[in-house]
């Protein structure tokens, strides 16, 4: 049976510590930046002191999953499900009261995330993906849903590596508590639960940008 895309990226769901979620924190972006952005897409950290996207050549600067949007449109500050690219403001300064706002929270060491896979499994059975616990995977980008707002980022199962990635997969959703729960491992799209491994914030990186 084929898994429904859980078509929303990263989301948070848990902290391993058992403490409650981190605090929503607001960014901006730079004006006119020239990507979209959507709910559940990794973001990084930018010199001057804005977001941007993540890609997964981003080692070290993974920041922050968002989760929410507003801009400023006809002189009023609204919520929208996501952030068009190439949005303008004015003035155009950092710090401006008409820049967009970037609801995100901050991809801290025990921050739970669940994310489907991009495609099936290389081994799409279910002792190999469960063989996947413990292995790092990259972020792939993909293109954000402009209904839902969205993201379109999954977990690359093809760059799998014991070695060094983006995240680390920590779970399999629906593994062993509830016989995967819907979640079919044999089918593309498999959901997991992973964790921050090459991320911005002590203790992954001392240096900031």
């Amino acid at each position: 049976m084929a898994n429904a895309s859980l078509n929303g990226g990263f989301k948070p769901v848990r902290m391993r510590n058992g403490t409650p979620l981190p605090e929503i924190e607001i960014r901006e972006t730079a004006n006119n930046y020239g990507t979209a952005l959507y709910q559940g897409d990794i973001l990084i950290p930018v010199s001057d002191g804005t977001v941007a996207i993540a890609a997964a050549a981003n080692d070290g600067l993974l920041a922050y999953v968002a989760t929410g949007f507003s801009y400023v449109i006809n002189g009023k500050r609204e919520r929208r499900p996501y952030l068009p690219a190439n949005t303008t403001f004015s003035p155009t300064s950092v710090g401006s009261p008409t820049a967009p706002w970037v609801e995100c929270m901050p991809l801290h060491p025990d921050l739970v995330l669940m994310v489907d896979g991009d495609a099936a499994a290389p081994t799409p059975t279910v002792a190999g993906v469960v063989g996947l616990i413990g292995e790092d995977c990259d972020l792939v980008t993909g293109t954000g849903d402009n209904t839902s707002g969205q993201s379109g980022m999954t977990l690359g199962l093809s760059t799998h590596s014991t070695t060094v990635g983006n995240f680390r997969i920590v779970g399999v959703v629906g593994y062993p508590e509830g016989q995967f729960l819907g979640n079919d491992v044999t089918s593309s799209r498999a959901k997991f639960y992973v964790i921050t491994n090459e991320g911005f914030f002590p203790p992954y990186r001392i240096a900031g940008v």
